[in-house]
C-alpha cells in the first residue's frame, strides 16, 4: 500500500473564520465558486488528510506516523491523530489574520482562481503553523514572537502530508478562495470589483486559537467538522459526534 493511498481528500486541517465574518465571503462565493455548497470558508493547511477511524496497525508503517511521533503503531486512532496535532501546536500562540487583500491563481490560460491573502501578525505565523503541522519547525523565530518550550520533542507533525507545499513552484501559498473566473482578465476585473467590498468596514479580521479537522461521507457530499484543536499549550480538543 502506498503512501498516497492512504491520503483522503475526503479530510482536510484548516483555519475557518468565524461565521460572523462570512457574509461578504459568502455572498460572492455563491455566484462565483463550485465548491460552494461542499466547502465552508476556510484557509487550507494540510489537504489532503486522514479520515476518522482510519486505524494505522495495518498501515501505519506506511504513513511513519508512529515513529515521526513515537506512537504505538497499533493505537493510532481518531484520539492519538487528535494528540499529534496537538503535540505540533502547542508552541503556537494566538494569533491575528485579516482577509482584504485579494490574488488569483492561474490553471492554464482560460481558467482562474479568485482568494484572499491572509495577512496575519506575527507575519509569518501561518507559514510556521503549516510547518509545524507537517514536522518542519523547531520555532526559533523569535522576532516573529513565535516561541518552543526548550524541552520540545522534535517529533511530531505529519511529515508526510506536505502536499500542499508541492503545489506550483512557490511553495506554500495560504489562501481563502472566492471563485473561479475565465482566465486572467476576468480574475483581474473580479479583484477590481471586489476589492470595494473587502475594503471597506466591517474589515474581516479575527483571532486565531485553532484549527479545525474537516470530513465529508463522499466527494459530492459537504464538508463537516469533526474536530477542533487549540493553539498553545492550554489549547482543548473538541470533538464532534
Amino acid at each position: 500500500m502506498t503512501n498516497n493511498s492512504l491520503k483522503s481528500y475526503k479530510s482536510a486541517i484548516c483555519i475557518i473564520p468565524p461565521k460572523s465574518q462570512w457574509p461578504n465571503i459568502q455572498s460572492i462565493r455563491q455566484k462565483h465558486d463550485k465548491h460552494y455548497k461542499r466547502w465552508m470558508p476556510h484557509i487550507n493547511l494540510i489537504y489532503p488528510f486522514i479520515l476518522p477511524q482510519l486505524h494505522a496497525s495495518d498501515n501505519s508503517n506506511s504513513l511513519n506516523i508512529s515513529t515521526a511521533n513515537e506512537v504505538d503503531s497499533e493505537m493510532i486512532d481518531d484520539n492519538s491523530i487528535l494528540q499529534i496535532l496537538k503535540k505540533s501546536l502547542y508552541p503556537i500562540h494566538p494569533f491575528k489574520l485579516k482577509l482584504q487583500s485579494l490574488n488569483y491563481f492561474t490553471h492554464g490560460k482560460q481558467s482562474s482562481t479568485v482568494w484572499l491573502h491572509p495577512e496575519t501578525v506575527p507575519e509569518n505565523a501561518l507559514i510556521e503553523l503549516e510547518n509545524r503541522l507537517i514536522g518542519r519547525s523547531n520555532l526559533n523565530d523569535c522576532e516573529n514572537n513565535l516561541k518552543v518550550d526548550e524541552k520540545d520533542d522534535e517529533k511530531f507533525g505529519f511529515p508526510e502530508f506536505d502536499d500542499l507545499l508541492k503545489i506550483g513552484n512557490d511553495g506554500f501559498k495560504p489562501h481563502l478562495s472566492l471563485g473561479q473566473f475565465r482566465g486572467e482578465k476576468s480574475s483581474q476585473e473580479a479583484i477590481e470589483k471586489f476589492s470595494l467590498i473587502f475594503s471597506q468596514d466591517p474589515i474581516i479580521e479575527f483571532d486565531v486559537t485553532e484549527i479545525c479537522w474537516i470530513v465529508r461521507k463522499g466527494f459530492h457530499d459537504p464538508f463537516e467538522v469533526k474536530a477542533k484543536v487549540g493553539l498553545g499549550i492550554d489549547g482543548e480538543i473538541v470533538v464532534n459526534e
